[in-house]
């Protein structure tokens, strides 16, 4: 394990070599982070976004096609099938207040029961605006969507926007245009042609909303069914719209609130929704130990428009009952869990949505649960029968099989089953509470994407076998192999220095205040090999004093050598891999030597990065820099005063390490891409650009504090940093930080149950320190 106070205490940040002075730079304190790929920009040539490897839509291992085309026959992203007016246009802000940049974005329904994975699908218009959805992104099912130019709150008004489809392919015109969504296929699952000449709305900071009644692929194509939203502002920009919620009616701007005959203006009755509208499906009334305050009942609402149920009440045939007494809306297509108690350390973290009280309860046998509306209407009602046809469980949620969803098929207990979902609760059971089913399929095991014998849901990696809650922790190799969220600390060697403070924790010779000794290695671990003393793996050849004829050398090597003259400067070259620290020391004056040194650190095309000629404690010198890219580089000893004589000699070693325990891999832009790292480590990565999101997912411990920490513009890199922290669903945002002005972003979190979370660096889109290095610590 690293930190950056162990790994990097001297590390600074410099970009673009090719644009360093020819001249000595200034001299900083030691360290520094390379990227030398001469190209004079603030990215790696082999690994920033766009190039031709690892990019996304390049020609050879990138996600999609060679072309992008849609239904071509060669390695295009196919998605599921989907029929048109399975996902509908319900909202779009083409117009936003001021500036359109960054502001615009499309409402999308998902008209169905079943959630639609959007990667693979098109938005385009009857022009060139074309843009392929090129990442999963889900709506679930009756559920709204946000694509937007930007998924930063910051840049897009606060549009809670899911994907970002940029300001380069697809644009929305303010007067007139179309919206286009074609499937994985190439069919047209759904059109808008909107045009203020025909009559579609045009305010300027309204959205163009479409009314509820006209949630249909085809009402949506009238001027009639839409209109500039009557919601008040939402964001930071003024604009008036509902992102991802039910649309107000067109009639809020004015008239009767019902269309009512009469038009009396102050009618708001809102008609409750028919029998089998809204229905029960899932249904937990038998915890694991103890019922009290941990069961509840999910109901899903089948309806296009949202649900109110104050006022509605649950009942049972024996005459116990509940009547709602707090507004308690169901979005179009949603759930919401009543249950016995909303406070998560009661109810396991279910997700109740409302408590019941009174005298109702679920009883474990045979019972029943009804849904009455204010009128007396039994909207849905569910009878169990105490395992007779319905499951029996105990520690399992009853869960509603997918293919019967409706208040018919919920009344035959062969439609339900023990939920197959996985535990959501370690104490309670097994359940989907407020999410949707899975099938009810009681043949089919736990997904084990590794074989380690643990279900996906409770497993902390399930694409590694040698990782399972349970498995032998393996001290200090990184890998966290039992899912406590963290590598176990141990003394390997047994010379009384844990693995995460030893340089060496396979050789007990080798620790912190270790005496030091000759023998060509780092004794006491303070970076420096034989260190006050004399022990050279090389000696230097003449002549060497420039760049073109340096002296090769290897790492981790110590070179001796004299300034034998004024003016002389011997140069040796060394290939450093990619996130390697590295660091120069050069011991003279402690050796009783006449040379006052002079140390120089230079990039590949010869130009000085760095130098030193005091390294704190004498008049020896010491450079550290961390190399981002893999390279040939140069180190120069000379005389401070550029004197010379056979009494000028020094030692100069070269010790690294590799203080990233994760680097990024591209393409790593969402969640479902995301790069593993362990609490406790240091992952390392280079945003390439403003709109390049770097994705990094972690276990953690119920109740565990973890403090995220970015070391980037502090350090010199020229990226201007913002952490994003999400929930388990890889979306939910809990957490940001950004800091004002120019600082690099840190952020605490407690988290209140155990699972995979993911946190995001990018760049905070100002117009300058969009790039560059990062290290990113979770301690």
């Amino acid at each position: 394990m690293k930190t950056l106070a162990s790994t990097l205490s001297l590390l600074l940040v410099l970009m673009a070599l090719a644009a360093c002075s020819q001249t000595i730079a200034p001299e900083p304190e030691p360290g520094t982070v390379i990227d030398d790929d001469d190209d004079d920009d603030a990215s790696d040539d082999d690994d920033a976004v766009g190039d031709d490897d690892d990019s996304v839509g390049d020609d050879d291992d990138s996600v999609g096609d060679d072309d992008d085309s849609v239904g071509d026959d060669d390695d295009d992203i196919e998605g599921t099938p989907v029929a048109a007016g399975s996902v509908i246009v319900t909202e779009i802000l083409n117009n936003p207040n001021g500036t359109d940049d960054g502001l615009e974005w499309i409402e999308l329904f998902n008209t169905t029961a079943s959630g639609i994975d959007l990667l693979g699908f098109t938005l385009t218009d009857d022009g060139s605006d074309s843009h392929k959805i090129n990442s999963s992104v889900v709506i679930a099912p009756g559920g709204y969507l946000l694509l937007g130019q930007s998924t930063d709150a910051n840049s897009n008004g606060g549009a809670p926007v899911a994907y970002a489809y940029g300001m380069e392919d697809f644009l929305l015109s303010n007067g007139g245009d179309e919206v286009v969504l074609l499937g994985p296929d190439g069919i047209e699952v759904d059109r808008v042609n909107y045009d203020e000449d025909i009559g579609f709305p045009g305010m300027s900071g309204f959205s163009m909303s479409l009314d509820p009644s006209g949630f249909s692929q085809w009402a949506n194509d009238s001027a009639d069914s839409w209109c500039d939203s009557p919601a008040p502002p939402f964001g930071v920009n003024g604009d008036h719209g509902t992102p991802l919620e039910l649309n107000p009616t067109c009639d809020d701007w004015g008239g009767d609130d019902d269309d009512s005959v009469g038009d009396d203006d102050d009618d708001d009755t809102v008609l409750g929704p028919g029998v089998g509208d809204l229905i029960f499906t899932e249904i937990f009334q038998n915890p694991a130990g103890d019922d009290a305050n941990r069961e509840w009942v999910e109901v899903l609402n089948l309806t296009g428009v949202a649900v109110d149920l104050l006022g509605y009440t649950l009942a049972d045939f024996d005459g116990e009952s509940h009547e709602i007494a707090a507004s308690l809306v169901v979005p179009a297509g949603g759930y919401v869990v009543l249950g016995a108690s909303t406070d998560p350390a009661l109810n396991d973290d279910a997700g109740v949505d409302y408590a019941w009280s009174g005298n109702f309860q679920l009883a474990n046998g045979e019972d029943e649960v009804q849904l009455i509306a204010p009128d007396g209407t039994v909207v849905d009602e569910v009878a169990y029968d105490d395992g007779a046809t319905f499951p029996d469980p105990n520690g399992f949620s009853m869960s509603l099989d997918l293919d019967s969803l409706d208040d018919v098929s919920n009344d035959d207990g062969s439609n339900w089953c023990e939920s197959t979902s996985g535990a959501w609760s370690a104490t309670s059971g097994s359940g989907s509470p407020g999410a949707t089913n899975t099938a009810c399929d009681a043949t089919a095991p736990p997904v084990d994407g590794d074989g380690d014998g643990v279900p996906a849901d409770q497993d902390c990696n399930d694409g590694n076998a040698g990782m399972f809650p349970g498995n032998t922790e393996i001290p200090c190799d990184g890998v966290d192999q039992d899912c406590s969220g963290a590598d176990l600390i141990a003394d390997q060697d047994g010379d009384g220095s844990p693995c995460d403070v030893d340089c060496n924790d396979g050789n007990a010779g080798v620790f912190p205040g270790q005496t030091e000794v000759v023998n060509g290695q780092d004794d006491d671990c303070d970076g420096q090999i034989d260190e006050n003393a004399t022990g050279c793996d090389s000696t230097e050849t003449e002549p060497n004093n420039g760049w073109t004829n340096a002296e090769p050398m290897a790492l981790d090597t110590v070179m001796c050598g004299t300034v034998s003259t004024a003016g002389d400067i011997d140069t040796f070259s060394y290939t450093i891999p990619e996130w390697t620290e590295v660091t120069f020391d050069v011991d003279a004056d402690v050796d009783g030597s006449a040379l006052d040194s002079e140390l120089y650190f230079l990039g590949s095309n010869g130009d000085v990065i760095l130098s030193n000629d005091d390294d704190g404690s004498s008049l020896d010198s010491l450079v550290s820099a961390l190399v981002v890219s893999t390279g040939t580089f140069y180190a120069q000893v000379g005389d401070f005063g550029t004197t010379g004589s056979a009494n000028h000699t020094y030692e100069l070693s070269v010790t690294t390490s590799n203080p990233c325990d994760t680097i990024e891999l591209e393409p790593n832009g969402s969640s479902v891409f995301a790069d593993y790292m362990l609490i406790g480590d240091m992952a390392c990565g280079d945003v390439s650009g403003s709109f390049d999101y770097d994705y990094f997912s972690f276990y953690v411990l119920a109740g565990t504090e973890i403090e995220f920490e970015i070391n980037a513009l502090d350090a010199g890199s020229g990226l201007g940093a913002q952490l994003e922290l999400f929930d388990t669903d890889g979306s939910t945002l809990l957490a940001d930080a950004e800091p004002g002005g120019f600082g690099d972003p840190e952020l605490t979190y407690t988290f209140a149950t155990t699972g995979t979370y993911y946190i995001a660096v990018a760049a905070d889109l100002y117009l300058i320190n969009s790039s560059g290095p990062y290290l990113l610590t979770a301690n």
